[in-house]
């Protein structure tokens, strides 16, 4: 059953154009009693009334409600007995009734005339004809009056929004957002209290963190379960579907009125805030009272919830972006690193501080224009630099990082070289939209590594020297000694002289094991088999050139005794890492067969001994029939892998 409230129309005040036409009708039927019932958004009230009231809304609520369902219009001019209505002891034996629909809305006017006294002849065609005039005008006077109030609805409901947003503008605190959004609501709805609640992780538990009430109501603020409020709170709320209330005691069960009125609650509506699929809070506001709430009512609180999360959610963001940004340009502005930001057209839009000091430009001089255009336009020889041709700009279009060096260009027209990382900014889609250039001055860095290269360069020439002397010294001091002697100390001279080589190449940078390797005993393997496996592995210069002495010495000893001194013997040379350590082995294969010395030779002493100190490891040598078998274990630097 629909509910009914018997209010006059206008929204607060006695129409008396209403009052009129029903006169008018009493007068046209010459009956006791007249009124006007009015519908809008799926409810029904009393809009206006002459005469008793009573009966004629026990003959609505009771039967003639249910006849409009059928037809617009309808007459009863005899009751029998039986059938006469009655409220309370007065009786009703003839009834009128036209309904009519307002264009504005889904609403409809009902005017019903009722006597106590059957009218078996029931009424006139005249009277019939006036009966729809006189509701065609009551419709006229509601449509307007209808418009009327909606515009003035509006313009309240406008004037509320200019006044909310004037006062949360400027907060930037969740809380006091939500306490002035609270009383500013519950003042311009007239009700007892609006509140807001954060949901619990079970999405049954929630706080009421805060409300704003009326004089005369007292707060709720605290936990509840929402489940003590009814399965339609929380089948509403969960749905995301708002919960409205006009009587608790009347459309809720038990329970739930009892939880309602137990804290002041007797009519309510309550807006949930769903996030990610999950109830994360609500809002509401409450009515000491019953109260038949409107959709515009409903409306208007759906619209502030949305606004003020929105809002909330805004201000958060801007917080955030507000720490982040203070925090980025405390980095960027210590950093020694020069930064640029550009756009899309690769427009400079930001270089901090170091930036500037690269470059001698202050940002303003840079913003608004590329950054080829101020610091990169010409090449040395005075020639136009094209953009086109600048690795810098390439990271933009290729969607890819670059570096590099370059030459920039200070005010005065003189060059530096710099270092650069250009690097694309992507969006969500992975589309550039700028270019973040990072940069530095190298030129003490150039310098520097002149001055190296240059003293590396002598060092070199200096060892190299020293060797040629100490193998002179070598050949001279040993003309009459035993010649094979003289050849496997000239052959170390000459393996250490290779692996120096080498090294010198590298600027003694770490070299790489399998070149080492490969280079040692290249002079050795004419002809045979040599198979080398392992990983790519850097070695620091101290334990390169321990490896090519140690390679030398294997290689020899195997040309002289083992598999390499017969045309099909071979070597097997493999490593591996093991966490910090190097596990070396070289192995010989087809070879004649081993017979273990009964002494170490002076090259299995500096093997096991010397080397193993060397390499911070171990050298074991195993001389088993098949073939000699080194097994090296060495500590290398997390850096060599």
């Amino acid at each position: 059953m629909q509910t009914v409230e018997a209010r006059p129309a206008g929204r607060g005040s006695v129409d008396a154009a209403l009052i009129g036409l029903l006169r008018l009708a009493r007068l046209l039927f010459d009956v006791p009693a007249a009124a006007f019932w009015v519908e809008e958004g799926g409810r029904e009230r009393l809009a206006a009334c002459v005469g008793d009231e009573q009966p004629i809304r026990s003959a609505y609520e009771a039967d003639l409600r249910a006849r409009f369902e059928e037809r617009q219009f309808f007459v009863l001019p005899y009751l029998q007995a039986e059938d006469i209505f009655k409220a309370g002891t007065e009786p009703i034996g003839f009834v009128a009734g036209i309904r009519e629909k307002l264009a504005s809305e889904h609403a409809s006017v009902t005017l019903i005339v009722a006597d106590s006294k059957a009218r078996p002849a029931g009424i006139t065609d005249e009277q019939h004809s006036a009966f729809e005039a006189i509701c065609a005008q009551a419709v006229t006077q509601l449509e307007l009056r209808h418009s009327q109030a909606m515009q003035a609805e509006m313009m309240d409901r406008l004037s509320f929004f200019d006044r909310l947003a004037t006062a949360t503008q400027e907060l930037e605190d969740a809380s006091a957002i939500m306490r002035t959004v609270a009383r500013l609501t519950g003042e311009f709805l007239d009700v007892s209290i609006c509140a807001y609640a954060d949901m619990h992780e079970d999405e049954n538990g929630f706080t009421i963190t805060g409300d704003w009430t009326a004089p005369g109501s007292a707060s709720i603020v605290g936990t509840y379960e929402l489940a003590d409020f009814g399965d339609t709170a929380v089948s509403n709320l969960s749905s995301n579907l708002p919960l409205v209330v006009d009587d608790v005691i009347a459309q809720l069960p038990t329970a739930a009125a009892k939880t309602f009125q137990s804290i002041g609650i007797a009519a309510t509506i309550c807006l949930p805030l769903v996030k990610e699929d999950r109830l994360t809070a609500l809002m509401a506001v409450h009515s000491a009272t019953p109260r038949i709430w409107t959709d515009v009512e409903l409306s208007l609180i759906r619209e502030v919830v949305e606004r003020s999360w929105a809002h909330i959610e805004r201000v958060r963001v801007e917080r955030t972006l507000r720490e982040t940004s203070r925090r980025l340009n405390a980095i960027l502005s210590n950093t020694r690193e020069a930064v640029f930001l550009m756009d899309e057209q690769q427009i400079c839009i930001y270089a901090n501080i170091a930036a500037e000091q690269l470059t001698g430009y202050s940002f303003e001089d840079m913003r608004g224009r590329p950054l080829h255009d101020v610091v990169h336009h010409k090449k040395p020889d005075g020639s136009h630099y094209p953009i086109e041709e600048c690795p810098i700009d390439r990271a933009f279009p290729e969607r890819a990082q670059t570096t590099g060096e370059e030459l920039f260009v200070a005010p005065d027209g003189t060059f530096y070289p710099v270092g650069f990382t250009a690097s694309p900014v992507l969006d969500d889609d992975g589309n550039p939209i700028g270019t973040v250039i990072e940069a530095r001055n190298i030129a003490e860095e150039k310098r520097f590594q002149e001055h190296q290269v240059l003293l590396i360069d002598e060092l070199n020439h200096r060892a190299k020297n020293l060797l040629a002397i100490v193998q002179g010294i070598v050949a001279q001091t040993m003309t009459s000694s035993d010649p094979e002697i003289r050849k496997a100390l000239e052959g170390r001279l000459m393996a250490l002289a290779a692996a120096h080589s080498l090294l010198t190449k590298k600027n003694w940078e770490p070299a790489p094991l399998r070149q080492l390797v490969n280079d040692a005993i290249a002079p050795h393997v004419a002809g045979h088999v040599i198979s080398i496996e392992g990983p790519e592995l850097m070695l620091p210069s101290k334990t390169a050139i321990s490896m090519v002495l140690a390679m030398h010495e294997l290689a020899t000893n195997a040309v002289k005794y083992g598999s390499l001194s017969v045309p099909d013997g071979r070597v097997e040379v493999q490593w591996e890492v093991d966490g910090d350590d190097l596990n070396f082995q070289w192995q010989e294969f087809a070879g004649p067969e081993v017979v273990a010395p009964t002494k170490r030779g002076f090259g299995s002493k500096m093997l096991e001994r010397g080397l193993a100190a060397e390499l911070d490891g171990s050298v074991r040598i195993e001389f088993p029939p098949e073939g000699v078998i080194c097994k090296m274990r060495a500590s290398i630097p997390k850096t060599a892998i």
